[in-house]
């Protein structure tokens, strides 16, 4: 958020996947994710495939126990996994060096006001509490084992076992380092080989192993095993525990995997490193009667794979080994659920083979007077980011031509995707016609642009595994004449048409030149179809934002510059991408003539002040107690101040006051005292807050709108909300994490725009929420020159644009491929609010009135083919497409009868 709390940087470690197009079920279906995978020899003791492995790499540096789990050992040596039968409990990684092992745990979403938290010595009776437990056999043929157990408080209790009689009496020597948050907490365990009596292992060597997790929440308490074998209280079983590998390799095999046992067509993602292939098998079946269900070789990268579930099949194993047919990993032997489980929904999603498209590319282009190839040419989706320096991994569309639909007063866009293998292109321009349509209506050239993509470079840490790191496109840089392609590249060109509000409907046809200056021209045929409604002027989507002009510019301008000249530039870019333009960390009311303009553009909701933690009260103990009584005064002679001027105005209706940003619950007290007062004296003013309260409403009565992250947004809670009068909206930052949608610069475009459009609008969420825009940090200037710019966009530790969606230049903001994605997620959510207005204002039962019913009725809540959960949406442009049409047929089939 504004400044990042302190549980920001252990909240990248929310169970994470790679993208996929499964839906995420309860915790019995199988979504294994293994981060970090090291390199290992023969499986040497039981060659069960059902039994899961993880590998311990060797760490050049030993991580730092401070519980964070930070470190470059986690990334680069550990091996890793979720705990299978129940991924969203968190995750275990596991390395080591010539001394110590090392282990560290992630445990995901623990009720914190739930956790039992004392002051007790080493060895007390903690396994009752929020705990994570470690079962270590280093010789798993003596029926010895060592059992650890550290509680959320670093208390810790250690014995060792044998013959099914622990000795809690032996005490070893071991560290480890605990971090509790409202969202998640982490430990980091260092134990010394000779404290369990051994060396360091050897290549190949293996341990009998177990983590298991006791999740302590307010319904209960759940175990969580890493083994699927271990549950029902076999945690100190033998026979139940996996196993663990030693390496002295260092470099890591990372393998991202999500699988449902679900019948038909299934996806995964792999990223492989560290070897030259390794062999990817997924089993249907028990161990005794295994059926193949899919294998491929793999080569280092990133792959996505496809493979057939049956129905009937049991449960499911995954396996990678490497050329030796060693195995590196391999998830157990886990259940599946029942039939009746399974979502249903009635599309498959097939997803396209890989393939080197470049001389594709080139027989698009235009020739040479020779007849060679002068350079490579396609059109793509608006939903692709194309890597610039990696043409062999072009996925996008091989079109000649531009085809957009649109309604009046809606942004399309594609882009163009040029390929010169032989020789650089220089002071490339680009030109464009007015759009002609068939009834002889025009779209001038000031509702079109054409502009390249520009370049970002992300470095080395990056927060997490990411399938690039390296030149990203990103910001779309209208403001340069010319630009050139650079020998051996891919380059893209951004075209967007703004249709305006009072075009008729038909067909637009005109043309963009591409005009090098040393090679031919190429001419691009443009057609739009503009449909018969227009989208509404003020968005139906709710939004709440923070952005600061005089942040990005005060190094380079004049405040008096800054406020008379470019907020409002920036405040009128912001509405005309559906956007509030209202800053919600602002700690003073807009100003009157903020308001008029905002009033005149159309504005669905704007801040009047924000009350931030540092103005809460606390005692001695550090509890909060409501804020001081001036502050409070001042604060609602300034709310009803600027309240009475938007009710003047005609917009008092759209303002809110934002309370409090991401507190939990020991601060409620004082937050509800607050909150009290405001509702008492501003009753109809919406209160909106980031505070942790899951009940939405429950512990802070007073408050009328609450915004939980995406993952903690639960449609029924959310639901019973709404009929006590409350909103619910949502928000991401920093996470969570691929597979859920984001809007970060290594997400995949189409996911920002699931996220503002289907998705919003399938979990029926009242608004959308982003911390912050754009923002210098470590920029000393705005952004100039391109198509690669040396703009640095880590904005938050190791992450990359967040809270960072355009860019400030000298003259004002230029957009990004994922502002521009956020924008067509809103006017998607346009075409799904619109069909509902279209069908509230029909009072028959028609045919033509129930097939859309029912239409919208799929779109309304997720299990539709767009979004299937939050973890699994398409990744296919195509379906995009093909939905926005048949919403349009229907508005427009409803609009005429």
């Amino acid at each position: 958020m504004e400044a990042h709390p302190p549980h920001a940087e252990l909240i990248e470690h929310i169970p994470k996947s790679p993208e996929s197009r499964f839906p995420v079920r309860d915790s019995w279906g199988l979504r294994v994710l293994l981060l970090a995978v090291s390199l290992v020899a023969t499986w040497a003791y039981g060659s069960d495939e059902a039994v899961p492995l993880l590998t311990a790499g060797v760490c050049d540096r030993p991580p730092v126990l401070d519980g964070r789990i930070a470190d470059k050992a986690w990334r680069t040596a550990a091996g890793g996994s979720h705990f299978p039968v129940r991924p969203n409990a968190g995750f275990a990684r596991v390395c080591h060096d010539a001394t110590n092992l090392y282990i560290a745990a992630v445990n995901v979403r623990p009720q914190v006001e739930a956790m039992n938290l004392p002051d007790a010595e080493r060895d007390a009776d903690i396994e009752n509490q929020e705990n994570v437990e470690i079962f270590l056999a280093p010789r798993p043929t003596t029926g010895m084992y060592f059992h650890f157990v550290i509680s959320a408080a670093n208390v810790q209790k250690d014995q060792r076992c044998s013959e099914g009689k622990c000795d809690v009496s032996w005490n070893g020597t071991w560290r480890s380092a605990v971090q509790v948050i409202h969202k998640s907490w982490g430990v980091e365990i260092a134990i010394p080989f000779e404290t369990l009596g051994e060396a360091q292992p050897g290549e190949g060597d293996l341990w009998a192993f177990n983590i298991r997790r006791r999740a302590q929440g307010i319904d209960g308490s759940h175990l969580v095993s890493w083994s699927p074998a271990a549950r029902d209280g076999k945690g100190h079983d033998r026979c139940a525990f996996g196993r663990l590998r030693f390496t002295r390799q260092t470099q890591a095999t990372v393998v991202g995997h999500i699988a449902e046992e679900f019948p038909g067509r299934n996806e995964c993602d792999v990223m492989l490193q560290g070897i030259d292939r390794g062999l990817f098998t997924v089993n249907a079946g028990t161990k005794d009667e295994p059926v193949d269900r899919f294998q491929q070789w793999l080569t280092p990268g990133n792959t996505r794979l496809l493979y057939e579930l049956h129905e009937g099949d049991g449960p499911l194993s995954v396996t990678l080994r490497d050329e030796a047919g060693t195995t590196i990993w391999a998830s157990g032997s886990v259940p599946s659920p029942a039939l009746d489980a399974w979502p249903p929904f009635t599309e498959r999603i097939e997803g396209r083979a890989f393939e080197d498209r470049t001389d594709r590319l080139l027989d698009n282009g235009p020739r040479e007077e020779d007849g060679k190839p002068a350079y490579g040419l396609a059109v793509a989706t608006s939903m692709l980011k194309v890597l610039p320096k990696k043409p062999a991994e072009y996925t996008g569309g091989l079109a000649t031509s531009i085809h957009l639909s649109a309604a009046r007063n809606e942004v399309e866009a594609a882009q163009i995707v040029l390929y010169s293998p032989e020789r650089a292109l220089t002071r490339v321009q680009l030109e464009c016609s007015a759009l002609g349509g068939d009834e002889g209506g025009v779209i001038d050239s000031a509702s079109i642009l054409a502009a390249p993509v520009g370049y970002v470079k992300t470095e080395e840490p990056v927060a997490h595994p990411m399938p690039h790191v390296g030149w990203w496109p990103d910001p779309i840089l209208s403001y340069l004449p010319h630009f050139d392609v650079q020998k051996g590249d891919l380059a893209s060109v951004w075209y967007s048409v703004r249709v305006p509000e009072g075009t008729a409907p038909g067909t637009y046809k005109g043309t963009l030149t591409i005009r090098p200056a040393d090679a031919p021209a190429a001419s691009v045929p443009v057609t739009l179809t503009v449909w018969d409604f227009a989208l509404p002027r003020v968005p139906s989507l709710k939004t709440a934002i923070g952005h600061s002009v005089v942040n990005l510019h005060h190094k380079e301008e004049s405040r008096e510059h800054i406020e008379q000249v470019l907020e409002p530039i920036y405040e009128k870019f912001l509405i005309d991408h559906r956007t509030t333009p209202s800053h919600m960390y602002r700690p003073r009311p807009p100003s009157e003539a903020q308001l008029r303009r905002w009033r005149d553009w159309g504005v669905a909701s704007f801040c009047i002040t924000y009350i931030s933690n540092e103005r809460l009260l606390r005692d001695d103990a550090g509890r909060a107690n409501g804020l001081d009584p001036d502050d409070e005064n001042q604060y609602h002679a300034q709310i009803a101040e600027s309240l009475q001027l938007a009710r003047d105005l005609g917009i008092g209706d759209k303002a809110y006051v934002y309370l409090f940003d991401e507190r939990v619950w020991p601060d409620f007290a004082g937050i509800q005292k607050v909150a009290a007062r405001l509702a008492e004296r501003f009753p109809e003013v919406r209160t909106l807050t980031t505070c942790d309260d899951r009940t939405f409403g429950e512990q802070l009565p007073s408050i009328n709108a609450f915004c939980p992250l995406t993952i903690y947004y639960d449609r029924p809670s959310a639901d019973d909300a709404r009929a006590r009068g409350k909103e619910v909206w949502w928000y991401v930052y920093v996470a969570p994490h691929m597979p859920h949608a984001n809007v970060n610069l290594e997400q995949s475009a189409i996911a920002t725009r699931l996220l503002l459009g289907f998705m919003s609008f399938a979990y029926q969420v009242d608004g959308f929420l982003y911390y912050g825009m754009s923002r210098l940090k470590l920029n000393e200037k705005t952004l100039r020159g391109g198509p690669y710019t040396d703009w640095i966009p880590r904005s938050w530790g190791r992450y990359n644009c967040d809270g960072h969606l355009y860019y400030p230049t000298p003259d004002g903001p230029v957009s990004s491929i994922r502002f521009e994605n956020w924008l067509d997620g809103l006017e998607d959510y346009e075409y799904l609010a619109l069909l509902s207005r279209r069908l509230e204002e029909r009072t028959g039962n028609d045919d033509l009135t129930r097939a859309a019913r029912e239409v919208l009725m799929r779109y309304t809540q997720p299990g539709n083919e767009i979004v299937r959960t939050m973890t699994g949406f398409t990744h296919d442009p195509a379906d995009v497409s093909r939905a926005r049409a048949k919403l349009a047929g229907l508005i427009l089939r409803l609009g005429s009868e």
